[in-house]
């Protein structure tokens, strides 16, 4: 099996020695805090864009070269900002990921998924801009559950905070699963989710997906929300942590759940589902915890000490920003010949995961 380098079980120093006992407790710290901090983020995005968005419309209305010269900076300085946010997200988490001991990134790679990074950023951006004037009160319908934090804190009592979020948590991750899963069942799914499946050399930064994963992901914590009735707020804090995790899914530094990663995925259970071996890489569909690949039959047990090199065998990233974008991959290298894993001509013509 074709591996890169990971934190060997007995390290040269004594600062690996340390670090593999604390590694665990800092991926759940790094986890909590910025999650923590980023949920903040959202809530008061959310609460200064809504006085945005009454802003706007009113220069909108009022017309004249002065009021709509103010509205077009305030909508430009809101999608620089949001580019901006992204932007630190992943430079701070760059940054974590060169001070700790594993392999150097590819810096071409690197410079290449830093363009996609700012390029689907500035898509998603100028999107949200648009909903601001257009949608700037989420409205959402009725849920068909009504179960939330009142009926809750009846049952719990103080428990009732923790309880709605695992539930919110729980219920995302069943009906992320099962996305993911359609992802590589069905040819149009696939051919979007492709595009991050062909990645290689995967790192936190290195880690692009097509927009359209992104906009199924966020109909999936939208359709959870609708289904118990959590508030937008809640779901605001279910983006949160989970924009967090995802980045500590996809780091090849030796940040882990160590013991933990038995029920909850972290980057050692996520590699295998990124594995060019086919024979394995349908497995491991779940983001948040294992339990749902166990309950269905899909889970692969990490192997310790390693992660398994990622990409699509066949099949290469796509060459340009633009070609991302068309979800259109390159083809094999020159010279490449077909080995275990690689990817028939039927199962190219046919559109979906081989492993579907």
């Amino acid at each position: 099996m074709a591996t890169l380098p990971a934190l060997p079980d007995s390290g040269p120093t004594r600062w690996l020695a340390i670090w593999r006992q604390v590694a665990p407790f800092a991926a759940f710290g790094l986890l909590l805090a910025v999650g923590a901090w980023l949920g903040q983020v959202y809530q008061a995005q959310q609460d200064y864009r809504r006085v945005l968005s009454s802003t706007v419309l009113e220069r909108w209305g009022e017309g004249g070269a002065g009021p709509l010269s103010e509205a077009a900076l305030l909508l430009t300085l809101w999608i620089l900002w949001r580019i901006a946010r992204k932007a630190a997200l992943f430079g701070a988490v760059f940054v974590v990921e060169r001070g700790l001991p594993g392999p150097r990134p590819n810096r071409q790679a690197l410079r290449f998924a830093l363009a996609v990074q700012l390029a689907i950023a500035l898509l998603f951006a100028i999107a949200g801009t648009f909903l601001l004037i257009f949608a700037p009160f989420p409205a959402m319908p009725a849920p068909l559950i009504t179960f939330g934090q009142a009926e809750a804190e009846s049952l719990l009592g103080p428990f009732a905070p923790v309880a709605v979020a695992l539930a919110g948590v729980f219920a995302y991750d069943f009906a992320n699963y099962w996305l993911h899963r359609a992802q590589h069942r069905f040819a149009f799914l696939w051919r979007f989710h492709a595009v991050h499946h062909s990645v290689e050399d995967m790192d936190s930064l290195n880690s692009y997906a097509h927009p359209v994963d992104a906009l199924a992901q966020n109909a999936a914590v939208a359709i959870v929300g609708l289904g118990i009735g959590f508030t937008f707020e809640t779901m605001l804090w279910l983006l949160a942590f989970q924009t967090i995790h995802d980045r500590l899914l996809h780091t090849r530094a030796p940040i882990n759940f160590g013991i933990f990663g038995a029920v909850l995925v972290d980057n050692r259970t996520h590699f295998l589902h990124h594995t060019r071996r086919e024979a394995r890489s349908g497995r491991n569909f779940g983001s948040i915890f294992t339990i749902f690949d166990r309950l269905f039959g899909t889970y692969q047990r990490p192997v310790a000490g390693a992660l398994t090199a990622t990409g699509l065998e066949g099949q290469r990233p796509p060459a340009t920003v633009r070609d991302v974008f068309l979800a259109r991959l390159a083809g094999p290298r020159p010279g490449a010949e077909a080995g275990e894993g690689a990817v028939s001509p039927a199962t190219r013509a046919a559109g979906r995961h081989p492993s579907a």
